[in-house]
């Protein structure tokens, strides 16, 4: 027979016992929970970067119609060479100028173009994918860096090669001349719903490296945006004028006239 002393000490022993387990399941469903929760979060987290850079691109697309009304028409081109005023004008200060060549790598500095229609103070941080911050480009420089990741570098959206340069430049013959790199009008292009004329190359808000299923914003023509995947794009050709490899959206066959969807 147990003892009074005893049997308080075997109650103690199970009441302490079973607090272990219940602590146990506890911290399993807790386990469970996280598991369940942590990539909801960080799939929430991407849609609303995704919505966030359409609405970049949007603003984009408003500024490219301004610069278009003022420019007889035309979508933002410069000559190779010329200089153009980089950094925002700022009183009593000397404006920074550079001259870029091959006029091609107005792809990541467009901006450049945009002093009067799209003041940089006021647009600048829509110029970077979500995710990414004014002071690591702020204030540009005549840097010529192939992604958005230090001062002087490109914005993340991408201004495309094709509107650049006339459509023959693109058409598979290999018969361009340096004459075909001219000023595209916007009714030169004649699928506006289905021509690209920017995209996010950084899409910063990803929590980790995209993947061929990740699908990319994309600002076409006719103003609108929407996501798409690279892979269903069409099949770049090479510009003959240009080193670099064909790329999707920059080198759309038949470049403004085409199609990239």
């Amino acid at each position: 027979m147990f003892s009074p002393a005893c049997r308080g000490e075997q109650r103690a022993r199970a009441s302490f016992g079973v607090s272990i387990v219940e602590i146990l399941v506890v911290i399993g469903v807790i386990g469970v929970l996280i598991g369940i929760t942590v990539p909801a979060l960080r799939g929430a987290r991407g849609s609303a970067g995704e919505v966030k850079s359409l609405a970049n691109l949007k603003g984009i697309g408003i500024s490219i119609a301004l610069y278009a009304d003022s420019h007889a028409d035309e979508y933002p081109f410069i000559e190779a060479g010329r200089p153009v005023t980089v950094a925002p004008p700022v009183m009593g200060k000397r404006l920074l100028q550079c001259g870029y060549s091959p006029h091609w790598l107005l792809e990541g500095m467009w901006p450049v173009l945009m002093h009067e229609v799209a003041p940089w103070p006021d647009h600048f941080e829509s110029w970077l994918s979500p995710g990414l911050h004014r002071d690591r480009l702020w204030p540009m420089g005549c840097g010529q860096a192939a992604d958005s990741s230090g001062d002087g570098g490109w914005v993340s959206y991408r201004y495309v090669n094709s509107l650049i340069a006339a459509p023959k430049v693109w058409n598979g013959k290999g018969d361009a001349t340096k004459d075909d790199i001219r000023p595209v009008r916007t009714s030169n292009v004649d699928h506006p719903s289905h021509k690209v004329v920017m995209y996010d190359y950084d899409r910063a808000y990803l929590p980790g490296d995209p993947t061929p299923r990740t699908r990319r914003p994309l600002l076409f023509a006719d103003g609108s945006s929407s996501l798409r995947l690279d892979s269903d794009a069409a099949a770049p050709v090479r510009n003959p004028l240009y080193w670099n490899s064909p790329r999707i959206y920059h080198d759309t066959p038949w470049g403004a006239r085409g199609r990239d969807f």
